[in-house]
């Protein structure tokens, strides 16, 4: 039986711009604003003005929340952590239950993705390139994302019977941060499929 987590993921979709509730309260507005101003423009290009424009909240009541910037791209990345990858994992579990299989059906469903309109990459990703002096609690939310994808492969990797599960599943991490970048660089889902067929030769190295 599905847990709400579940039913949740499964409707959720990465690659529409959160929408901002109006009825929400203030703190929530901002966030949801944050999250599709920062991952459509960027962090750098997004001042604080358009945000509190967007949520349609007084500028006295968004410091309230978030007394620098600084807070508010920390908050966002712990808002919106891992709602992206708990997704994919749902719905990938959904379509296979080889671990093998899975771990190309990541793939696929990251081109999907980087075939939508409104795709920009890995909001992760884009973060740490974009802000070099990222706070050191904001990088660790950067950090940990990234290794939850590896954990996640790690998973799959060892229910599969991969040698070195560990190794392959910090490689197959490096495929998916470079398929992003490179995706979002040449706006290609061309990209997660070449990430894709290094991942399928490098899982059957390591099978054999």
């Amino acid at each position: 039986m599905a847990t709400d987590s579940q039913v949740l993921v499964r409707d959720w979709k990465p690659w529409e711009p959160a929408v901002v509730h109006m009825d929400a309260p203030p703190r929530e507005r901002v966030l949801a604003a944050a999250s599709a101003l920062f991952y459509a423009q960027g962090i750098r290009a997004t001042g604080v003005d358009a945000i509190i424009e967007r949520a349609s909240v007084a500028k006295a009541t968004f410091y309230r929340h978030f007394p620098a910037k600084e807070q508010l791209v920390h908050d966002w990345l712990a808002h919106d952590a891992s709602q992206w990858l708990l997704t994919a994992q749902t719905q990938v579990a959904d379509r296979s239950d080889d671990p093998v299989e899975r771990i190309l059906l990541f793939f696929d469903w990251l081109a999907d993705w980087a075939r939508r309109d409104h795709y920009r990459g890995c909001l992760f990703n884009n973060t740490a390139l974009e802000v070099a002096e990222l706070a050191d609690e904001a990088r660790q939310l950067v950090i940990g994302e990234q290794d939850r994808v590896a954990a996640y492969m790690e998973t799959q990797c060892r229910a599969a019977g991969v040698k070195d599960a560990k190794l392959v599943s910090q490689q197959l991490r490096l495929l998916v941060a470079g398929a992003f970048t490179l995706s979002v660089a040449r706006q290609s889902a061309e990209q997660m499929n070449l990430a894709k067929a290094a991942a399928r030769r490098l899982l059957a190295d390591a099978l054999t």
